[in-house]
């Protein structure tokens, strides 16, 4: 069964990043209203803002029956089989994914977390320790 979850980032980089986002909204809104008329010059910055919306939809952990697929963004997806991940530690609002020689940290929602705890402790329970979380 096929099940993805998305995740973001620690809160210092969540608020840079949506930051960025709005100002390319505003600004392009700014130089498109500044007249009565539209201003092929603020296409850009609309553009910058989708294309910020379309990169944060591309962060999510997807199981795949053996596997489990890790994307960060446009252009860095791997997939990890069940047997290469080391460890995973979940904490009340997080997870840490230890694989080879790398560490993946992806914060969730409340719900989200439980989902994504319950997956993997169906998945790969002798590899799952809780830190600072309740058991679920």
């Amino acid at each position: 069964m096929e099940r993805k979850f998305y995740w973001k980032h620690e809160l210092p980089y969540v608020i840079i990043y949506w930051s960025m986002t709005f100002f390319s909204f505003f600004l392009g809104m700014i130089l498109n209203l500044e007249k009565a008329k539209f201003h092929w010059y603020s296409l850009p910055f609309f553009g910058l803002f989708f294309l910020f919306i379309a990169y944060n939809r591309q962060q999510y952990i997807r199981f795949l029956g053996k596997e489990v697929k890790l994307s960060k963004g446009f252009f860095y997806k791997k997939t990890i089989e069940l047997k290469d991940i080391h460890q995973v530690i979940i904490f009340n609002d997080h997870l840490v994914i230890h694989y080879e020689t790398t560490k993946l940290e992806c914060y969730f929602s409340k719900k989200t977390i439980q989902n994504v705890t319950n997956a993997f402790v169906d998945q790969l329970p002798e590899k799952v320790r809780f830190e600072n979380a309740e058991e679920i």
